[in-house]
């Protein structure tokens, strides 16, 4: 294991510092190509902390957990407070620092990627629009911690994996969020009591005009909104969920397929088969044979 990644304490936080060399030689790997963290840091009520750089070949993020601070580009200015995320795309000249009267708290990372161009698309990030209002969530900050923690011991390959790991997986979190609160906020759909709703009555069929009823929207308006944010029309969500619980069915007990597809509701076994295939890739049949319980 490396020892030598250098790590600094100051009266703001730490930062953690992974050598270049070893940056050039672990992206290699297939999964690190797609994202590694460079550098990363907390600084707590960092007062007089202030940054003006021309851009970098780096991707940034900070994560304001308390207080305000500001971000400056040559798009914007802006003010930045608690529960705002900030992500800057490599080679964007910035500036950004707290604020005097009440400085910001943040976790903060720098980071490469051929994956990270995707992720900031699918969280509409841009020049013109860098910031993501998330709140300030325990699995979050969580997820720093964890990134923190394990750089402190070091960077071999397990420790930039498990780092840069917990750093998608934090992305993974944000792209949630900001699904379900986006989609309740601009069209009244409260999409987690709706996909709750969905677990709840799994056995049950309902049609497009059912399920926009309950939204109290037109079937097409809640048709074209629900799948702008989830990527799937509410039927064929509502299909997958049942065929997720058609695996876990298959995976931990010993239910005729029969049944489990009288039980989701699905026309006849043939048809649930068809469309158990359609989705895993696998028969009902052949998927609890390589998943299922062994006797």
């Amino acid at each position: 294991m490396y020892k030598d990644n250098l790590k600094l304490t100051s009266s703001m936080g730490t930062t953690l510092y992974i050598p270049e060399n070893i940056i050039e030689k672990e992206r290699k790997d297939t999964f690190l190509e797609n994202m590694i963290i460079t550098k990363i840091g907390y600084f707590k009520e960092a007062k007089r902390h202030a940054v003006e750089r021309p851009g970098i070949n780096e991707y940034i993020m900070l994560y304001c957990i308390e207080g305000n601070g500001w971000l400056r580009t040559d798009e914007m200015t802006k003010l930045i407070s608690k529960g705002n995320l900030v992500l800057l795309e490599s080679n964007t000249p910035h500036a950004y620092g707290a604020a005097q009267d009440n400085p910001w708290s943040i976790y903060w990372v720098h980071f490469i990627g051929k994956g990270i161009a995707d992720i900031f698309y699918r969280l509409e990030i841009s020049k013109q629009s860098p910031i993501v209002q998330v709140g300030v969530r325990a699995e979050l900050s969580l997820s720093m911690e964890v990134a923190l923690r394990t750089l402190s011991n070091g960077y071999s390959f397990s420790d930039l994996f498990h780092a840069s790991s917990t750093l998608q997986n934090f992305f993974s979190n944000i792209l949630q969020i900001k699904t379900y609160s986006h989609l309740q906020a601009t069209n009244n759909i409260n999409l987690e009591d709706l996909i709750l709703f969905m677990k709840s009555n799994i056995q049950e069929v309902y049609t497009l005009e059912q399920l926009a009823d309950k939204m109290c929207m037109s079937k097409y308006h809640f048709s074209r909104k629900f799948k702008e944010r989830t990527g799937y029309s509410p039927i064929d969500y509502f299909t997958r969920m049942k065929i997720q619980k058609a695996c876990e069915l298959l995976e931990t007990s010993l239910v005729e397929i029969k049944v489990i597809s009288e039980y989701l509701s699905f026309s006849t076994p043939y048809y649930f088969s068809e469309v158990f295939k359609k989705i895993t890739g696998y028969s009902p049949k052949n998927y609890r044979k390589k998943y299922g319980l062994v006797l």
